[in-house]
């Protein structure tokens, strides 16, 4: 069986899109280019790479689940079918039949540059997810307890739910999963204050789970107790 291959230069086999592109203005930085989308989107790529990405036809798709927005094109294989092809993966020359994932490292599925690109494992690509469209605290890892009004955080890796506490705030719950995260997860952790990276400290506040412990320190502390941990949005 042939293996698939990403579109070449030049394809006649990409399908073209019947949406207007954005008009780009290039940037002043010469080492980087942009590339009008759909939907009034561009993509941002590193100048090396102009010559060869531009002849594609590239369009812009919503993230599935998620805020934000990824460029791809759509071109045929040698059966006749169309399959969908990541500007993140041809900048890399990753075929659509390799299943190893293209990493965004800041989370923004627009910008294509190399340096924010990096090959990653479905796990490892995961854990680098923004939050759930789906999420009402307005940060990842956190939700309102509905019965005390304190923001809870918890983290879950390898499918299982770690708490990790309460606090008054939205923000103070966002800084508890960010600590989390970064010892769970390293260079890959999608982190609610991205700026305060280099001087989060990673761990996590309580090694246990969810569990009586943990039941009556919280009672001492806030006078309640806090709810079963549910699966995040």
């Amino acid at each position: 069986m042939s293996k698939k291959r990403g579109p070449q230069r030049g394809s006649r086999h990409a399908r073209k899109s019947n949406m207007p592109k954005t008009l780009v203005t290039q940037p002043d930085d010469p080492f980087v280019r942009y590339i009008g989308l759909t939907r009034g989107q561009f993509a941002i790529i590193d100048s090396a790479d102009y010559e060869k990405v531009q002849e594609i036809n590239w369009s812009a798709y919503p993230m599935k689940g998620r805020f934000g927005w990824y460029a791809g094109c759509r071109f045929r294989v040698r059966s006749g079918k169309f399959i969908n092809h990541g500007m993140h993966r041809f900048v890399l020359d990753i075929s659509p039949g390799d299943p190893r994932k293209v990493d965004h490292k800041n989370g923004n599925g627009l910008d294509n540059r190399r340096i924010n690109l990096r090959v990653a494992t479905p796990k490892t690509n995961a854990w680098n997810r923004r939050k759930s469209s789906a999420n009402v605290s307005g940060f990842k890892g956190v939700w309102c307890e509905a019965r005390s009004g304190l923001y809870c955080s918890s983290i879950t890796v390898h499918g299982e739910t770690t708490y990790l506490g309460r606090r008054k705030t939205a923000v103070e719950a966002a800084r508890l999963y960010d600590a989390a995260a970064l010892y769970f997860f390293g260079e890959f952790a999608w982190i609610n204050f991205p700026e305060e990276r280099l001087s989060i400290v990673p761990g996590i506040p309580n090694k246990q789970r969810y569990t009586r412990k943990a039941t009556l320190t919280y009672d001492r502390e806030f006078g309640v107790s806090p709810a079963l941990p549910h699966q995040l949005v």
